[in-house]
C-alpha cells in the first residue's frame, strides 16, 4: 500500500474545535487505510460503513463550524466566500465518492475515497489555516479586510519563494 497519511503535527491551525475536528478526519483516514492494507479481516463492510457515515457527519458539523468561525468573527467576504465554494465543492464530490457504489466493500472503492480524502485534506488546508490568521489578526484588532489582505499578500509571498 503505498498511500501516505498526513500527520497531525504539521497542520495544526491554532484553533482547538478546528484542530480537534482535523484530527478526527485523520483518525477516518486512518481506518480507511487500514481497510486497504489488511482487507478481508471480516469487518470490512461494517467498518467501511462506518467510516462513510462518520464521513459525512464529519463534513455537515465540520463545515458549520468553520462556517460559524467566520461568520462570529466577521471575516472578509472575500474570504468566505472562497472557503464556503470550497466546502460546497468537497460535499458534493465527497457524497459522490462515498456513495457512488452502495453499502457494498470494495478495495477500489475505498481506494479512491481515501485518495480523495488525503487531496482534499492537503488542497483545502491553507485555507483552514488563512481563516485561522485572519481570525487572530481581527481579535487582535485589525479590520477584517485588513487581515484579509495581509493573509493574501503572505500567501503570494510563500507561493512565489516555493516556485
Amino acid at each position: 500500500m503505498s498511500i501516505e497519511l498526513p500527520q497531525f503535527g504539521d497542520v495544526r491551525t491554532g484553533i482547538p474545535i478546528v484542530d480537534d475536528q482535523h484530527r478526527e478526519l485523520l483518525s477516518l483516514m486512518g481506518n480507511l487505510h487500514d481497510l486497504l492494507v489488511s482487507p478481508g479481516t471480516g469487518d470490512d463492510v461494517q467498518v467501511f460503513l462506518m467510516a462513510r457515515e462518520a464521513l459525512l457527519r464529519y463534513i455537515g458539523e465540520h463545515f458549520a463550524c468553520e462556517e460559524r468561525l467566520m461568520r462570529c468573527h466577521g471575516l472578509d467576504v472575500r474570504h468566505v466566500l472562497l472557503h464556503l465554494r470550497e466546502h460546497e465543492r468537497f460535499t458534493h464530490r465527497a457524497y459522490m465518492v462515498a456513495l457512488s457504489h452502495g453499502d457494498d466493500f470494495c478495495v477500489d472503492d475505498t481506494r479512491q475515497l481515501l485518495e480523495f480524502l488525503i487531496h482534499w485534506w492537503h488542497s483545502h488546508l491553507p485555507t483552514d489555516r488563512s481563516m485561522a490568521r485572519q481570525i487572530a489578526a481581527v481579535l487582535a484588532g485589525s479590520q477584517a479586510s485588513d487581515a484579509y489582505d495581509d493573509d493574501f499578500s503572505r500567501f503570494t509571498l510563500e507561493a512565489k519563494r516555493q516556485s
